[in-house]
């Protein structure tokens, strides 16, 4: 009888153990036919510059792992921060499989007389590892600003480069960290903000100093539009939201890609100043446009015309404009008007193209009837026509003389 009682405690047991979240101490690993994700937590017990993270992504394609360090990060009004996957300095715990795909980690954090809950379910759906953020407070979070901060080394750090598309005010803002040399992988990484969260700041830099400043809570090392961007290196990404009410969720996306990214498709336009210039039959008309791209790619970008008619024509001076990563350039248009062209108003469209995208700006142009010139004698004409009316009227005495 007790052995059977002990048989149907074990079986009661297991089956309980079968239904369970398993809350373990350790990494737990989350695998599928193309991907490896090891969800840390807290037990990576490291800052933003030290190896391991709060998960390790690894691609079997590829039989590569991208991660170095993964860090979430909060950083507080007075600088100060808590790196939420070091568990030894007050983050994450241990991470807990909460079946069904989903690992969770826990931390309460306790900062400027506010306790922050913060829940991090991770899950990895084909490539794409995403972790959901909750942050959960006794006071509002306004002022609080979480961090995520991902280094990545893709065969070797010695051939990184980075790069972004899209912008933070059009919604589309995605961060690209590939391999110069062994283009094909690219991991890409995309923040979303949730309840109570606005994305402010992303950028990427040299690992070293870099996470370094972020770790101590220095954020002018990020930028709104990508100025703060370093394109090769050993290189970290990083985004920034700010945080507000007393529950506000974010979720970041990381997966790999095997293409590089795509050209720049975003945050490029071009000006020009002034928008309507005269000109006149046999003579020139200028204007400046300015080229601007917040873009971190520096693709040239190609000037040209259309929508002008018959006998008016213009190039551009230089005729290619490259602007420097994440800057403007500008090229002096010239209006070259020929003596044949019709009298009118035109308003011809100046184009630029960069990759996959074109802009244009329209430039009214008035093209005028040259006046005539009255040459103006000089004091030397003026002299000879002076002689020659003395002469004339001389002439006229002379001959009324002779007739009397």
């Amino acid at each position: 009888m007790e052995r059977l009682l002990s048989i149907l405690i074990g079986l009661i047991l297991l089956a309980v153990t079968a239904v369970c979240p398993t809350t373990s101490h350790g990494a737990v690993t989350l695998s599928n036919g193309t991907t490896q994700l090891v969800v840390n937590g807290g037990e990576a017990n490291n800052g933003l510059v030290p190896s391991n993270g709060f998960f390790r992504y690894t691609d079997l394609a590829q039989s590569e792992e991208t991660t170095w360090s993964i860090d979430p990060v909060l950083v507080f009004s007075d600088s100060s921060t808590a790196v939420l996957s070091n568990g030894s300095a007050g983050g994450f715990g241990s991470p807990a499989n909460m079946g069904g795909g989903v690992v969770r980690s826990m931390a309460t954090v306790n900062r400027l007389g506010n306790t922050i809950s913060v829940q991090a379910d991770t899950q990895l759906v084909g490539t794409n590892a995403q972790t959901t953020f909750t942050f959960t407070s006794t006071q509002p979070l306004d002022g609080t600003t979480f961090l995520f901060y991902a280094e990545n080394d893709l065969f070797g750090a010695g051939d990184d480069q980075a790069a972004f598309t899209g912008s933070i005010a059009g919604n589309d803002l995605v961060l690209y960290q590939y391999d110069s040399a062994a283009r094909g992988m690219t991991v890409r990484m995309t923040g979303v903000a949730g309840l109570n969260s606005t994305m402010t700041l992303f950028g990427a830099g040299l690992w070293t100093a870099w996470g370094t400043a972020l770790e101590g809570g220095n954020l002018s090392v990020l930028s709104s539009n990508g100025s703060n961007f370093v394109t090769v290196g050993d290189l970290g990404l990083a985004f920034a939201f700010s945080l507000r009410g007393t529950t506000a969720v974010v979720a970041i996306n990381y997966d790999t890609q095997p293409e590089p990214p795509p050209p720049p498709n975003a945050n490029f336009s071009v000006l020009c100043s002034p928008a309507s210039v005269s000109g006149v039959l046999g003579g020139t008309a200028a204007t400046t446009c300015t080229v601007a791209s917040a873009n971190s790619f520096a693709s040239a970008v190609n000037l040209s015309c259309s929508g002008l008619p018959a006998g008016v024509t213009c190039n551009f001076v230089p005729a290619a404009v490259t602007p420097p990563a994440n800057g403007t350039a500008s090229s002096t248009l010239t209006f070259a008007v020929s003596s044949t062209a019709a009298l009118g108003t035109f308003t011809p469209q100046v184009v630029g193209t960069s990759g996959n995208l074109t802009e244009s700006a329209a430039i009214q142009l008035v093209v005028t009837q040259q006046q005539p010139t009255v040459p103006i004698p000089t004091m030397t004409e003026w002299g000879m026509i002076l002689f020659m009316m003395a002469a004339g009227l001389a002439s006229l005495y002379h001959l009324r003389r002779k007739n009397l």
